[in-house]
């Protein structure tokens, strides 16, 4: 959940601007903080698109906005999905030969594909769509290779970590002063 609040020095620039104009220095924040919001979800989702190697296109689709109002000066995006198969990012199946190579994945653009083994030296074997890999050198039990879920790839692009260029935190700073410039300007 990304939570954008404006602090007491926005809002005492938005009053002293409209001194005139009575009780809409509220009614702007809350304006320009929800315009901020859609623009942050947008932003979010290109970079999430743009750092992971998933094939999902429901990004935006999987964020919600809860608007802010004059009461209640805070946007909330929020984002809830399950983790994602790894075969909904870019992979390979291996070979079916005894000793050949095993399942590989890339789940960043910045990687490549990785071979996964786990720490008995088992590795995963494709099949069925599912990529899987058994948890010790006897046939069963097995299990499903998962990554991230969209929630969770979502807030790193937002911190800036794996792989993503930059923070998008703050530009949505900058986009946020940005409304309340332009909000203002419109009413003055």
């Amino acid at each position: 959940m990304i939570t954008y609040e404006v602090n007491k020095a926005d809002l005492q620039y938005v009053q002293k601007k409209l001194a005139g104009l009575g009780t809409k220095g509220p009614r702007v924040i809350a304006k320009a903080i929800n315009y901020t919001a859609i623009d942050a979800v947008r932003q979010l989702a290109h970079g999430a698109q743009s750092t992971y190697t998933v094939k999902v296109k429901g990004f935006q689709e999987a964020m919600d906005i809860q608007k802010a109002n004059p009461g209640n000066l805070v946007a909330i995006i929020r984002s809830t999905d399950s983790p994602i198969r790894l075969t909904g990012f870019t992979h390979r199946g291996g070979t079916k030969k005894k000793g050949g190579k095993g399942a590989s994945a890339q789940v960043l653009t910045a990687g490549g594909l990785k071979e996964i083994v786990n720490g008995s030296g088992t590795k995963a074997f494709k099949k069925k769509n599912q990529i899987l890999q058994r948890e010790t050198q006897e046939s069963y039990p097995l299990r499903v290779m998962y990554s991230n879920s969209i929630p969770k790839m979502i807030e790193k692009v937002y911190k800036g970590e794996r792989g993503a260029n930059r923070a998008i935190k703050q530009t949505i700073n900058e986009k946020l002063h940005l409304h309340i410039s332009q909000e203002v300007a419109k009413l003055v």
